[in-house]
This record gives C-alpha cells, sequence and structure tokens, in this order.
C-alpha cells in the first residue's frame, strides 16, 4: 500500500520583501520561510562561495528553554548547503528564515520542505531538490507523518530528508529507541513517500509560474 502523507498545501512568494517566500502546510503544521539574497558581503569574508545563514524561530520566541531552535538551523543548514550551488555567487550571503507558525507534528521535516520551496520560490541555484519525511516507532506499528497527538504517544522518530537525483538520504535524526528493522522499514515508507512530495514540488511550481505569467 503506497504511503499517506498529510494533506499538502504551498503559498509561494506570499510576501513583498523578501526574495523568494513559501508558507508551507503539512496537515495542520505550518512553516513560513523567507530567502534574502544572494546579497554583497565585505571582501573580508569568504570569496570562493556564497556564505548561508539559517534561522528559525519557534512560535513561543519567549521560551528560552526551547531546544529545537539550534538543533533545527544545525539540520536545515547542513542539508541545504549540500544542495545549493553556493559556488555561483562568491563573495555574497544567502539567508534562510524559518518561522513556526503551528507545530501538529513533524515540524522539522515540514521546515526542510518549506525551506526547499521557498529556495525555488527565488531562483536560488541548486543541484537537486530535498524533501523531508518523519515517522514515529511504536511496538507494533510504525506511522508515516504523524500529529503532535501520535508522535507524543510512539516510542521514537526517525526524520529523514532525501535528495531528489537519486532519492538517497543526505540526513538522518532520530529520537528514542528503535530497531535496525524498524529504520529499514521507515527508510522504506520514506523513499516512497519523498517522490509523493517531488511531485508535489513540480506541480505546484507549474501554477505559481502559470498564475504569474
Amino acid at each position: 500500500m503506497a504511503p499517506k502523507l498529510r494533506d499538502l498545501i504551498i503559498t509561494y512568494n506570499n510576501l513583498a520583501n523578501p526574495d523568494g517566500s513559501a508558507l508551507f502546510c503539512q496537515g495542520n503544521t505550518i512553516v513560513q520561510t523567507f530567502v534574502f539574497g544572494p546579497v554583497d558581503v565585505s571582501s573580508k569574508e569568504q570569496s570562493e562561495k556564497a556564505s548561508l545563514f539559517v534561522a528559525f524561530k519557534p512560535k513561543n520566541s519567549c521560551n528560552k528553554n526551547d531546544l529545537r531552535k539550534e538543533l533545527y538551523e544545525n539540520y536545515i543548514r547542513t542539508v541545504l548547503e549540500t544542495i545549493i550551488h553556493l559556488d555561483i555567487h562568491p563573495r555574497t550571503r544567502i539567508s534562510v528564515i524559518l518561522q513556526e507558525m503551528q507545530d501538529d507534528g513533524c515540524l522539522l521535516s515540514a521546515a526542510v520542505n518549506s525551506a526547499c520551496c521557498a529556495l525555488l520560490d527565488a531562483g536560488i541555484p541548486m543541484k537537486c531538490m530535498i524533501a523531508s519525511v518523519t515517522s514515529c516507532i511504536s511496538v507494533d506499528a510504525i506511522q508515516l507523518d504523524p500529529n503532535k497527538e501520535a508522535s507524543q504517544k510512539s516510542d521514537g522518530s526517525i526524520v529523514l530528508t532525501f535528495e531528489s537525483s537519486k532519492n538517497s538520504i543526505i540526513s538522518v535524526s532520530s529520537e528514542g529507541e528503535f530497531t535496525v528493522d524498524n529504520i529499514n522499514e521507515a527508510i522504506k515508507l520514506g523513499c516512497l513517500a519523498t517522490k509523493k512530495i517531488y511531485d508535489f514540488y513540480h506541480e505546484s511550481m507549474k501554477k505559481r509560474f502559470l498564475i504569474n505569467s
């Protein structure tokens, strides 16, 4: 049976000031991403390639104990550095700002997908696209793209981010306890699910440029 994802909805170019923007909804999880750049930087900074700045802003910015911020920023920066052609624009900076609007599970995956869409909207040169999926693992089942309630009841979760050229894994984040069989099943489900996400990207970009043509 084909893996089931929650409904995906994307609104491109929904803000005037950024060079690219995307409001990405994965079920009831919503992430707004802005992209600025490439913009020129001081000649003292690295000259051989563009620098990448990533910031994740939790919905409750007053919670200084929210450990997700640094974790998410590092994860997202790593996957974006893998796919962006940073060498094309030396002595520039590309900034990717992500704002959590609502979290109903799989927030990190939704943030990665939102970032990919915003980069597409900004026309940033990329080697390929990326798609991220989360699976929660319980004693008797693995659930793909769970909501927050299901995630909290699970024994563990695994976030897999794939690149589109070979649909291979470029980054993993996990929490909790699970077996090798659990991981293999999550990879199998994720590989199938990301193909659906790539199709969604393609169709949404067609509509985005058709509307603006």
